[in-house]
């Protein structure tokens, strides 16, 4: 109990000292600038730089903030949004920072960084993103809202942009959030297809395969559509899954089940009136 007791009152001491920092900080942070900073948006924008080098993200917000408000039109106003959205980013701020990255590029279409801007506002969303923490369901059974808008965001600066230097990394953060939404599709389709619901099924692994092809759930996918097709007395359906899936999978542990039902047990499992 006494060990107990000395890490609550250290731990009340260590809260009741961080405040009085945080307080203390923020109230500088209010006071106007040094006049040698205050009329000049260069020396201003340069400080600001400087303590967030130095580890001061509260007073470089502080700098940076003034230069864009008190100074509009200058060159260093543009780049004080930028380090206002880079400072949102590296403090964890991913939503914030998504939409100061998205402004900047609105805003300053023809400048020099508008395409890192608009990758940061895609890595925003990335890392805003699901993670997988062990206590938690998987990410992919997570609702998937943010993973889509890191893949819109994506999508957009990899066609607005296709000779930034950042192209690269760009299409490996897309390929690895449509892998992710692509395990997303296959996870619901699997959960209705050990329930028989197989419309729902079907529905699901058709989109696996059209939206997210080449990720490496293709043959499994048209494997179970099929079945869910067969089930439901779709012949078509059923044809044409398999033949994607003896043409384009040859190495597929399904690919002599699924030549089989073509030569003729097809005909057998689904009534003609099916299809």
């Amino acid at each position: 109990m006494k060990f107990f007791a000395i890490l609550i009152l250290a731990s009340i001491g260590c809260a009741t000292s961080g405040a009085a920092g945080a307080g203390q900080v923020v109230g500088t942070a209010d006071e106007p600038l040094p006049a040698e900073f205050a009329g000049d948006a260069q020396k201003a924008f340069d400080k600001g730089a400087l303590e967030e080098k130095d580890g001061n993200p509260l007073q470089a917000r502080r700098y940076f903030e003034h230069v864009r408000n008190k100074f509009p039109y200058s060159q260093f106003a543009v780049l004080a949004e930028l380090a206002l959205a880079d400072d949102s980013f590296e403090h964890g701020h991913f939503l914030e920072a998504a939409e100061a990255y998205a402004a900047f590029a609105r805003l300053h279409p023809k400048h020099a960084k508008v395409d890192y801007a608009a990758y940061r506002a895609a890595l925003s969303y990335y890392k805003d993103m699901p993670s997988d923490f062990f206590l938690f369901p998987p990410a992919h059974e997570k609702d998937q809202t943010q993973v889509k808008a890191a893949l819109n965001s994506f999508n957009d600066f990899l066609g607005a942009y296709p000779k930034s230097t950042l192209v690269d990394e760009a299409r490996d953060k897309q390929k690895e959030i449509r892998t992710r939404l692509a395990h997303h599709e296959d996870y619901v389709g699997n959960f209705y297809y050990k329930r028989e619901r197989w419309i729902a099924a079907a529905n699901r692994y058709e989109a696996l395969v059209r939206d997210y092809a080449g990720l490496g759930f293709d043959d499994e996918a048209l494997w179970r559509l099929s079945d869910c097709a067969v089930h439901l007395g779709d012949k078509t359906r059923a044809r044409k899954a398999l033949e994607q899936l003896t043409k384009e999978f040859p190495a597929s542990a399904h690919q002599a089940a699924a030549t089989a039902l073509l030569a003729g047990d097809l005909q057998e499992k689904v009534p003609a009136s099916g299809g």
